[in-house]
């Protein structure tokens, strides 16, 4: 009932606009050609009034007002379009054909009224406003029809526009809210992946009876655990926030292999501000770490490397490996996840490549900007 009453409000509003319009309009008419008339008047006829020129001119325009919101109306349903372009015009033309006579008929009995004559000289005051008229007032007629085709075509042609704008904003909300499922989506796929790892590692230690490395496991589970909370909502990280989530995964493969794997961090104080996607280097750390331990039983290392240039984060995982030993370059999911996250997050901008470099050593580099826009 709200809303009923709201679109009767707004429907009446638009009638009161309309109307102030339609008035306005033929009254600026009306002084204008008033005003014209008795400037020419007076430069014949000294005595020359200006409210009886403005009265005769009264009863020119009255019915052209009263009848130019009908026009308007008709015009409005009656455009020509690319499906009918000749109907609507036929359609005006023989509308124009009944109105004009009917116009003139009324204008003649105005005519002599206003000047007290007897109605037996109406069919020559008719006869005399239609050939005298005939033409200004087709003009007038098809004006009108002219300017209302105008403004609807304009009026639509705005509403087509603000249409477009809100359709192409809805489509862009629906494909941000189907990327960010979709990062959602590979993120959670990490997740189980990890935390399978980790799980299996304090596994070991309660296995080998280590209560003190177990302990220590744990805790640092507990704030992979709390990392992934406070990360959730957030598909951007700081680098310095995703060291500090390695360092808690590596301080779980460190107690699990001790002194059998060396762990090194040489990352700038410029690269630590950069941003980029949440758990990104997890699963290629983890595959670093599991390549590089499993290559050989001692002296294995992992080090990651970072650097900002020209607005680029720079970022480099190297391990040790076994070139002879079976699948030891392999990063199953773990990569693949990671490459349709950087081809979500920066398209064409990024780059992820895998090298075998000289001593053994995988190198893994990925290059993107330092500080997208979210």
């Amino acid at each position: 009932m709200h809303s009923k009453e709201l679109d009767q409000r707004s429907l009446r509003e638009k009638i009161v606009i309309a109307m102030a319009v339609n008035i306005g309009a033929f009254t600026v008419l009306l002084l204008f050609t008033t005003t014209v008339g008795y400037v020419a008047r007076s430069t014949l006829d000294p005595n020359a009034v200006w409210t009886e020129i403005c009265i005769k001119h009264l009863t020119a325009w009255l019915p052209w007002m009263m009848a130019a919101p009908f026009i308007f109306i008709l015009a409005k349903h009656q455009r020509p379009t690319p499906e009918h372009r000749i109907k609507p015009l036929l359609l005006h033309l023989g509308v124009s054909f009944l109105w004009l006579p009917i116009w003139i008929a009324i204008f003649s009995f105005l005519i002599i009224l206003q000047k007290h004559a007897s109605l037996d000289g109406y069919g020559e005051v008719f006869l005399f406003q239609f050939r005298r008229g005939i033409l200004f007032d087709y003009t007038w007629y098809w004006a009108i029809v002219v300017t209302s085709f105008a403004f609807y075509n304009f009026k639509d042609y705005l509403a087509h526009r603000q249409e477009s704008a809100n359709l192409t904003a809805h489509n862009a909300r629906l494909s941000e809210e189907l990327a960010k499922a979709e990062l959602q989506s590979l993120r959670a796929q990490l997740q189980p992946h990890f935390l399978f790892n980790a799980h299996n590692a304090i596994a070991g230690l309660i296995r080998a009876d280590d209560k003190n490395g177990a302990l220590k496991a744990l805790s640092n589970l507990s704030q992979l655990f709390r990392y992934t909370l406070e990360t959730e909502t957030r598909q951007l990280v700081k680098l310095r926030e995703e060291q500090a989530f390695l360092n808690h995964y590596l301080e779980i493969q460190k107690v699990r292999f001790q002194d059998r794997l060396k762990i090194e961090m040489a990352l700038d104080a410029e690269s630590l501000e950069a941003e980029l996607p949440s758990m990104l280097l997890q699963p290629l750390v983890e595959n670093a770490v599991h390549h590089g331990v499993s290559a050989f039983r001692n002296h294995n290392f992992v080090k990651l490397k970072g650097s900002v240039e020209d607005g680029l984060l720079k970022l480099e995982i190297l391990n040790s490996v076994d070139p002879e030993a079976p699948d030891s370059s392999g990063f199953g999911i773990g990569l693949k996840n990671v490459r349709a996250r950087l081809k979500r997050y920066y398209g064409p901008e990024h780059e992820l490549e895998m090298e075998l470099l000289e001593g053994d050593v995988m190198s893994c580099r990925l290059k993107f900007p330092a500080h997208p826009l979210n």
